[in-house]
């Protein structure tokens, strides 16, 4: 189901579930944000909340959603809505950096990754993509 071509289908599928999971909505999400199609990831992600079946999983693969499409300020506003409910960790900062880096916002990803640090939740995957936003930001400046 979470191949890019099977996201239509797969929201389908998860249309005609009674009482959908957790897992059946992080699947959905991240199919979508295979086929590129963020909005409809978040139209899950809202759909999961209103069910209390959303979780960092969940929010994760909608950050990761708008990550692969370069929505970085989509990405940057659910990892702030994110940590008033507490749902954030390692992998939410990381996608979102990656959002940034991807979009060329090296500024809103150095911040997004001191605030990872603050808050504890900075790793090797969220250092590596802040590095790179900052260093590919500093190679085109050089040219």
């Amino acid at each position: 189901c979470e191949t890019a071509h099977c996201w239509a289908w797969c929201l389908a599928f998860l249309d005609a579930l009674a009482t959908p999971d957790v897992v059946s909505f992080s699947t959905a999400i991240s199919a979508c944000g295979k086929a590129g199609e963020w909005r409809r990831a978040l139209e899950v992600l809202s759909a999961g909340y209103a069910t209390s079946s959303a979780n960092a999983v969940a929010l994760n693969a909608s950050i990761s959603a708008c990550e692969k499409t370069s929505e970085w300020q989509q990405a940057s506003l659910l990892l702030r809505r994110s940590q008033l409910a507490r749902l954030v960790d390692s992998i939410s900062f990381s996608a979102s950096i990656s959002a940034c880096h991807k979009s060329g916002q090296w500024q809103e990803a150095l911040q997004t990754f001191r605030t990872s640090m603050d808050g504890g939740f900075w790793n090797l995957m969220s250092l590596n993509a802040a590095i790179s936003a900052v260093g590919s930001t500093s190679w085109r400046l050089a040219t």
